[in-house]
């Protein structure tokens, strides 16, 4: 049974997917697992792919305020506890570094060139992003209702990058990828987790050590 954090971050991964479906000369693809050194995986919520690139997508499917750099290792989410009352503020791994980490990835994967493929980090609509960076060379930061538009414009404003070979043999490569049963998926999600603390804790040393 699913908890229902899990239920809020699968309706706002369907809400983007949603968004990003059906735009002509592109082809999505949901909950991809891109295979890493040791046996991991790296879980790619939506990967774009079309003549102009590839897109890989991590939704966030969380509200509250959003603070955070491109070079930080953490950010912070600012909220009213819902028990409490009081003001919560709840440190996580920073999207754009783990969007780079991913498209790395993908790009090694794919057998692509790393410039051929751009992250987006779609936040609710129910974040506030109130002081994060709104792109970086390699990633862009906005809420799902900007979504469609913001991939729209990039798609409009870039040539073609694959003949359409490429593009077939790439999507090929990703639909060769085995289906993870949902035991094998939830032990990819705590795998990820021990990960992200496992980083979040050692940049903490990091600062204490200063």
């Amino acid at each position: 049974m699913k908890s229902a954090k899990e239920d809020v971050g699968k309706r706002e991964e369907d809400l983007a997917f949603a968004a990003v479906s059906g735009i002509p000369g592109t082809k999505a693809y949901r909950n991809v697992y891109i295979p890493l050194r040791g046996g991991r995986t790296a879980e790619i919520d939506i990967l774009l792919v079309s003549a102009k690139g590839v897109v890989a997508i991590e939704v966030k499917g969380f509200g509250g305020a959003i603070t955070g750099s491109a070079v930080r290792w953490e950010w912070t989410r600012t909220r009213r506890g819902k028990r409490s009352g009081g003001i919560e503020r709840l440190k996580f791994y920073n999207p754009v570094r783990q969007s780079d980490a991913h498209l790395r990835a993908v790009s090694r994967y794919l057998r692509v060139p790393l410039a051929s493929c751009h992250g987006l980090v779609v936040f609710s609509d129910r974040a506030v992003l109130k002081k994060v960076p709104p792109s970086t060379e390699t990633c862009t930061i906005l809420q799902t209702k900007y979504l469609r538009g913001a991939l729209l414009r990039r798609l409009r404003a870039h040539g073609d990058r694959f003949s359409p070979a490429e593009a077939s043999r790439i999507m090929q490569s990703i639909e060769s990828l085995p289906v993870l049963g949902e035991e094998e998926k939830q032990r990819q999600i705590v795998q990820t987790r021990q990960a992200e603390k496992l980083r979040m804790a050692e940049q903490e040393r990091r600062r204490q050590r200063r």
